[in-house]
């Protein structure tokens, strides 16, 4: 069972010893923040006077399988603030402690040893690293005699993974601001990620080594309700939506945007951005389309509850903060959801509890939004304001000097066509001398452009009033190269600079995918099987603008997969949920009540094939298949409600069912042929458990098919609502249908759920070379409009076979028949019926 406990450390020192008894603590590990730690402890408890200074808590957790005690990162706190009653006779007292990073705040920025290098009172940070901005902090606080203990393992050229910085900034930094507040703001950009390690500071590439995709793939962590998770509260608020911006931009320059697929049940809702330095449409697209994509839906905060006595995942273990994982929505289904917090608690009876804070896509796009929006507004601005000096007397024939630092990122957007467009933000160092070195005020800047090709022309894109250091312009092809320099134009005598060094990049491409589809509705006539789509997404909403198409797959064929042999212990996910696992070399026997086999599928559909035997004199075998009844997995006894299917085998055989659970409904296949077909009508659609049962009986084997398995393409659908025909398909056999989406720039989305149909003939045996008799033919299958003209015969039709209880009023008439004699039953007068002339409807009786 994991366990939580917690070690005493001198303050940047060694181990005092460990704190055995707390009467309880919570523990927090967010991912780019401060973890903390809440620690209720005893005075007259052992180890308590380790407490009463100042001192480290290190907080240890125990992995059952292999009995080690480990300090993960993030789990190194100070003991700052506390708080008790003297008069309580517990002697409880109450510890709450930040991260050891929480030192951070009071690691703060000094002014440069010349003071000529502050630029309008900021220091700046030209075409720097996260890691030369944060090595800058600590190794001027180590030189002031700050603690060597409080270290870091990045450099100015790599990350704390050995990876090479992958962004570059041209930043200012007022002095005074502090270390933890300049991570915060690196990591809100989207620039790193971070956290402590013991007493290390570990920073890397932003979405890399603390952004494990471990949602799918064989190491794949999957969190399942009733076995990983004991509850799944949601949070939901409908506060924060918008349909309508209004931006305003620099110089009377104004956008309007409207969102048509946001959730409006009130109707429109309205906000407004006011943005400086914003001139060009490309830039105020993507600040509108942030806002009103953020305020799109209703934000909902993904809280799920942790079980420690039978889970298969365990954190840090398995998955940490950062990591994707799959696990239940708020809707029940499985995603991929990103690990924000983990949180472990502990209570004086030594049970641990636990919990983790999940974000799913929304979330996640909403924070890469924020990122890309804070990317542009916050570039490298000063403030400006004093020391402005006198125009000097008689023309000034000085230039500026060339700015240095000069960076450019891009991002994508799409136009008001859908088409994927980029932009850019160009920072670059401020100018305040003259190519002399004098002291000079500048008036603008202007940055100049051009396809980054020898001998292109270059055109100047726009400019900015000093000091504005920050530029925006859009509208660029994606994929392109461009290049890109500046210069400062002076203030009193407009003469310009010498350019800046040039600095290209390559046009931002579109990468986000477009939602997953629906899932496809498919229905079987005449042998066919019609794949239908509403034209949404999983959620309802509708395909952005750059959607392209969607792509219809199939897998004509499960590949199964043996999931353990008979003579063995069965594996995950098979348990044995009452008696022993006694598998022999024939298979493994259960006979009666409180003997049986469970399987759980889980959070994700599957379909299971278990290979049973009926011995001689055994009783007739049954399935049982029960939904999880509010996500719990009974733990003894048969489960209820439960739907019980007995089997026909005859004594001395096997048989192969195949049980498939796709949502709520439920499909049981027994050699070929479909015994069960229903949805439920109880539980909820967290899982299913299916149990055998009987006198006596023998499991052999078990198969499954594995998550990843080969699909075709099999059409493309424009748009939706759409329907695809796939023909051609053998009757009885299982096909399994999904859609992708895909956008005007290649982008694919993950595959939507899966639905599954099999063609059904009609007739039930083949036409050659058997014959079609009458009882082959399902009722009513054949009308009228299906016969060709003059396809029967009277040779066709058996004497006596057409009596006049089949033939409606009026059908025949004289126009229908011609050349032949009608007769009625002969009546005992031997008559029979004539016409009375050729091509007339009158008709006469002879005797």
């Amino acid at each position: 069972m994991i366990d939580v406990r917690l070690v005493a450390y001198a303050p940047n020192g060694n181990r005092l010893g460990p704190l055995p008894h707390p009467l309880s603590l919570n523990l927090g590990q967010p991912l780019d923040d401060l973890p903390s730690l809440t620690v209720s402890y005893s005075t007259h408890s052992t180890g308590a006077e380790l407490l009463a200074a100042p001192v480290e808590v290190a907080a240890e957790l125990y992995a059952p399988d292999t009995g080690v005690w480990t300090e993960h990162p993030d789990s190194r706190f100070l003991r700052l603030a506390r708080s008790g009653d003297a008069t309580d006779p517990t002697g409880a007292r109450s510890y709450t402690m930040p991260g050891y990073g929480w030192q951070g705040r009071k690691i703060r920025l000094y002014p440069p040893a010349d003071p000529d290098d502050l630029v309008d009172g900021k220091r700046g940070f030209l075409s720097a690293t996260a890691g030369t901005i944060l090595a800058t902090f600590l190794q001027e606080w180590h030189a002031r005699s700050g603690a060597t203990e409080f270290a870091y393992d990045f450099t100015t050229a790599t990350d704390s993974a050995g990876a090479t910085w992958d962004k570059v900034l041209t930043i200012y930094y007022a002095p005074g601001i502090d270390l933890l507040t300049v991570l915060g703001n690196l990591a809100d950009q989207g620039v790193c990620d971070w956290r402590f390690n013991g007493r290390t500071l570990q920073v890397f590439n932003a979405d890399t080594t603390l952004g494990r995709n471990l949602a799918t793939g064989p190491d794949s962590v999957d969190l399942l309700v009733g076995r990983d998770i004991t509850d799944a509260p949601d949070t939901a608020s409908l506060e924060d939506l918008v349909t309508d911006v209004y931006l305003q931009g620099e110089g009377g320059f104004a956008l309007q945007a409207h969102n048509a697929a946001a959730v409006s049940p009130w109707g429109r809702w309205e906000d407004y951005i006011t943005q400086g330095g914003v001139r060009d449409s490309g830039t105020a697209t993507i600040l509108a389309s942030a806002a009103l994509a953020s305020g799109s839906a209703e934000r909902v905060q993904i809280t799920r509850g942790l079980t420690f006595g039978r889970a298969e995942h365990l954190p840090w273990r398995d998955y940490r903060p950062g990591d994707h994982v799959r696990a239940a929505a708020d809707d029940g289904t499985p995603q991929s959801l990103r690990v924000r917090q983990v949180t472990l608690s502990r209570d004086g009876d030594g049970q641990v509890s636990g919990n983790v804070v999940l974000n799913d896509r929304f979330v996640e796009g909403e924070i890469r939004r924020a990122r890309r929006t804070q990317s542009i507004v916050n570039g490298a601005t000063a403030s400006g304001g004093s020391g402005a000096q006198p125009a000097p007397e008689g023309p000034d024939t000085r230039r500026p000097a060339a700015p240095a630092g000069l960076i450019v990122d891009t991002v994508d957007y799409l136009d008001s066509d859908g088409a994927a467009r980029g932009q850019i933000t160009a920072t670059w160092g401020l100018v305040d001398t003259a190519t002399d070195g004098t002291a000079m005020e500048i008036g603008a800047y202007e940055l100049y452009h051009r396809p980054n090709v020898v001998d292109a022309p270059w055109y100047k894109a726009t400019e900015t009033v000093d000091p504005d250091n920050t530029a925006w312009y859009s509208g660029y092809n994606v994929g392109e190269e461009w290049a890109f320099k500046v210069r400062a134009i002076g203030q009193h005598n407009s003469l310009p600079g010498p350019f800046s060094d040039q600095y290209a990049v390559t046009i931002a491409a579109d990468t986000d995918p477009p939602p997953v589809p629906s899932a496809p509705v498919l229905s079987t006539r005449l042998g066919v099987i019609h794949v239908n789509w509403d034209g949404l997404g999983s959620a309802g909403e509708p395909m952005p603008a750059d959607y392209q198409h969607t792509i219809v797959q199939m897998r004509d064929a499960d590949p199964w997969v043996h999931t353990f042999d008979y003579t063995g212990p069965p594996q995950y996910p098979f348990t044995v949920s009452e008696g022993t696992w006694n598998g022999t070399a024939e298979g493994m026997p259960f006979a009666g009540y409180g003997n049986f086999l469970l399987y759980d599928f889980g959070t994700v559909d599957q379909v299971v094939e278990l290979d049973v035997y009926r011995p001689p004199g055994g009783a007739e075998l049954n399935l049982f298949i029960a939904p999880r009844v509010d996500g719990v997995i009974p733990s003894s006894g048969y489960f209820s409600p439960y739907i019980a299917i007995g089997s026909d085998l005859p004594a001395g055989q096997s048989t192969t069912y195949r049980v498939e659970v796709i949502g709520q409904r439920a499909r049981v296949i027994e050699g070929g042929q479909v015994i069960y077909d229903q949805s439920f009508a109880f539980g909820n659609a967290y899982g299913t458990q299916m149990a055998l049962d009987g006198d006596s009986g023998t499991l052999l084997s078990a198969w499954r098919i594995p998550a990843d398995v080969d699909w075709h393409e099999i059409d493309v659908m424009e748009g939706g609502p759409a329907t695809v025909v796939i023909p051609g398909q053998p009757y009885g056999a299982e096909r399994w249908v999904r859609l992708i989406a895909v956008d005007r720039s290649g982008n694919t989305s993950a595959a939507s759920a899966v639905a599954s149909a099999a063609t059904e003939p009609l007739v039930d045996t083949d036409v050659h070379p058997e014959v079609i008799a009458a009882g082959h033919i399902r009722a009513n299958a054949v009308t009228a409009d299906k016969i060709e003209a003059g396809a029967i015969e009277a040779g066709h039709i058996a004497a006596n076979a057409i009596e006049a209880d089949k033939i409606a009023a009026g059908a025949i008439d004289g126009k229908t028949i011609t050349g032949a004699t009608v007769r009625s039953a002969r009546p005992a007068s031997g008559g029979s019926a004539t016409p009375a002339a050729s091509g007339s409807s009158t008709y006469s009786v002879r005797p």
